[in-house]
């Protein structure tokens, strides 16, 4: 389904929404148009990410898991930014133990055990990750997950992932500012924060995706209401309750203003379907790390055959490196201008600090066509990387063609440099 088909069909269904609520809606409904690769949250050594969500489910267990299993071990300067917390927290239904967290002045890790104390029942956990510095409180930017859903919350145990419900658990992020700059240095004081709801009502697995189809959204609305009034609750892929609890509004005798103005899982109490039986607070503190937000490159372009590649945004610390830019062809473009003109172009691009004989491992990377606020429409990349051991003076930009070249490693026709030292960017010399 097109993101402009799901936008019209919710007008269509919810006249009344907010657009706080419509957001959230968009993002949770299967078959939105982004494209995002992730790594699994495996016990082996894996390298860190920008942004990546990883809750897993059930089952305490015995074994210590720790940021460490998530990448942050095998150098010196890794253990420098580790702080032990190991907090446990429980309630009737199910307990959570926060091991360890890491922080390098933009990427952040916390590893958790979970566990599940009634075997055949079910709660939503709303989590909530906020920073403090300098007086100053920041939210924390996780945006997606392994298989469920931090930012709107989760069923647990997972449904649709049993394999998951190990109870070894973490998350990564990453922490900026509203501007979009990397915080002032200070200590920084964490709270993470999880509304847990005892699910009252049959949890069912839901596989819907949705694809387009006329009267689709109509259709799964009268499922959803079906449901509900069969005291049946339908859990999507990733775990969370957002298209259930929206398609359900007009069955639940609560008018839409008040409705809409429910956060963190609020609808859920309301309607019914739940009770809210705990709300686990944890709290700690890190230095700031060792990151630098290179605000000279924010902005820079170069320029390349028929379009530029704009560096909206370049940080670098001690382990990642994370990146975002767009495309300018220097005119506005429509969406279908913008499909046509991408049929060329890189999709996506590698990195090397060693001018190209070897590529660095991305952790996680993203793109995304986003209409503009006048209209237009632009081609969107996000990557995070791994930076090697030791001082990196200059960072190649390779272009892939296909979403999974990671093969490539030699310098390839419209690669860039990035002076670090200087915060600078030109093109790449080629050799004739």
């Amino acid at each position: 389904m097109k993101e402009s088909e799901l936008r019209q069909g919710l007008k269509k269904l919810y006249p009344d929404i907010t657009p706080a609520a419509h957001n959230s809606l968009m993002q949770a409904v299967p078959g939105k148009e982004q494209t995002v690769m992730k790594r699994k949250l495996g016990l082996t050594p894996v390298l860190a990410l920008l942004i990546l969500m990883a809750l897993a489910t059930v089952a305490y267990a015995a074994v210590s898991f720790s940021v460490r299993d998530m990448g942050w071990q095998g150098r010196e300067d890794y253990e420098e930014h580790i702080v032990e917390i190991n907090q446990r927290y429980e309630n009737d239904y199910m307990a959570v133990t926060v091991n360890d967290a890491g922080f390098d002045g933009q990427s952040f890790a916390m590893a958790l055990s979970l566990e599940n104390k009634r075997e055949g029942e079910y709660v939503f956990i709303r989590p909530r990750l906020s920073a403090e510095c300098n007086g100053v409180t920041y939210d924390c930017d996780v945006e997606s997950m392994r298989n469920l859903d931090f930012m709107s919350g989760f069923v647990y145990p997972d449904v649709h992932h049993p394999e998951y419900n190990d109870g070894l658990t973490g998350f990564d992020g990453s922490l900026l500012t509203e501007d979009g700059q990397t915080l002032p240095s200070g200590e920084i004081t964490w709270t993470l924060t999880m509304k847990v709801y005892h699910l009252l009502y049959d949890v069912e697995k839901d596989d819907t995706v949705f694809t387009g189809g006329e009267g689709e959204l109509e259709r799964y609305a009268a499922a959803c209401r079906e449901a509900y009034r069969n005291r049946r609750i339908l859990v999507q892929e990733d775990g969370n309750l957002v298209t259930y609890l929206a398609m359900i509004q007009p069955v639940t005798g609560i008018d839409g203003e008040t409705y809409w103005s429910f956060c963190d899982g609020e609808e859920i109490a309301a309607t019914g379907v739940g009770e809210l039986v705990d709300t686990i607070v944890c709290r700690y503190t890190t230095k700031f790390g060792d990151e630098a937000s290179l605000t000279g490159l924010m902005g820079s372009s170069v320029a390349l055959d028929g379009y530029s590649v704009v560096l909206d945004r370049v940080d670098l610390s001690f382990r990642t490196m994370n990146v975002r830019m767009h495309y300018d062809f220097g005119q506005p473009v429509s969406r279908e201008e913008l499909s046509e003109r991408m049929a060329g172009l890189p999709v996506r691009w590698n990195v090397s600090t060693d001018g190209g004989a070897t590529l660095l491992p991305v952790s996680v990377a993203g793109n995304a066509s986003v209409q503009t606020e006048d209209g237009s429409w632009r081609y969107e990349w996000y990557g995070s990387y791994a930076i090697p051991e030791g001082q990196v003076d200059a960072i190649t930009f390779i272009p892939a063609y296909q979403w999974n070249e990671t093969e490539q490693a030699a310098p390839a026709q419209g690669a860039f440099v990035i002076n670090v030292q200087g915060q600078t960017v030109s093109l790449l010399p080629q050799d004739e």
